[in-house]
C-alpha cells in the first residue's frame, strides 16, 4: 500500500520541489521560466489534450457514472469553498465566487492525467479525457451561473438602497 502511494504521489512532490529548487537556486532566469510555462500552457498542453482526444473513441470510454461522481466532488468543493470563502476568509460574494470557481476547476490536467497514469496505467487516462472533454462547459455554466446570480442580487440591493435613499 505505502508503495503504491510512493510510487503516484512522490513524483508529483519531486517535480515540485524541482521547481521550487530552480526559481529558489537561479538556476533559470524569470524570463526562461516565462517562457516555459507559456510554451506548455499555451502550446504543449492545448497540442497533448487535442491529439489525445482526437485518437480516443469518447462512445466507448464515456461513463456517466464516472462523470456523476466526479462533478459531484467538484460541485461539493465548489459550495465548500463558496462557505469557507465567505465565513472564514471574510471574502465578498464576488470573491467568494471567483475563488470556488478556481476551486470547481481542479486539476484534471496538470495533476489529474499524471496521477492517474501512474496509479492505474496509462490506458485510464481515456476516463479522464472524458471527463475534461466536458470539463469548461460544465464549469464554465455552473461557475458564471452563480457570478451572475451574485451580480444580480448585488444590483437588486443596489436599486433598493437607491429607492430607499429617495424616499
Amino acid at each position: 500500500m505505502i508503495d503504491t502511494v510512493l510510487q503516484v504521489i512522490l513524483p508529483v512532490f519531486i517535480i515540485v520541489t524541482g521547481g521550487y529548487l530552480t526559481v529558489k537556486l537561479n538556476i533559470l532566469s524569470s524570463m526562461a521560466i516565462n517562457g516555459l510555462l507559456k510554451l506548455t500552457t499555451n502550446i504543449a498542453i492545448p497540442v497533448f489534450l487535442f491529439l489525445s482526444i482526437l485518437k480516443l473513441d469518447l462512445f466507448t470510454i464515456f461513463n456517466w457514472k464516472l462523470l456523476l461522481s466526479y462533478y459531484i466532488g467538484a460541485i461539493s468543493c465548489f459550495i465548500l469553498g463558496f462557505i469557507v470563502s465567505k465565513k472564514y476568509l471574510c471574502c465578498s460574494t464576488s470573491e467568494a465566487t471567483a475563488i470556488s470557481f478556481c476551486i470547481l476547476f481542479a486539476n484534471a490536467v496538470l495533476l489529474g492525467l499524471p496521477l492517474t497514469a501512474l496509479a492505474y496505467g496509462e490506458i485510464s487516462i481515456g476516463s479522464n479525457l472524458a471527463i475534461i472533454s466536458v470539463n469548461a462547459p460544465i464549469c464554465y455554466l455552473i461557475g458564471i451561473s452563480v457570478m451572475e446570480l451574485a451580480n444580480k442580487k448585488k444590483i437588486l440591493l443596489k436599486k433598493q438602497r437607491l429607492q430607499f435613499s429617495k424616499q
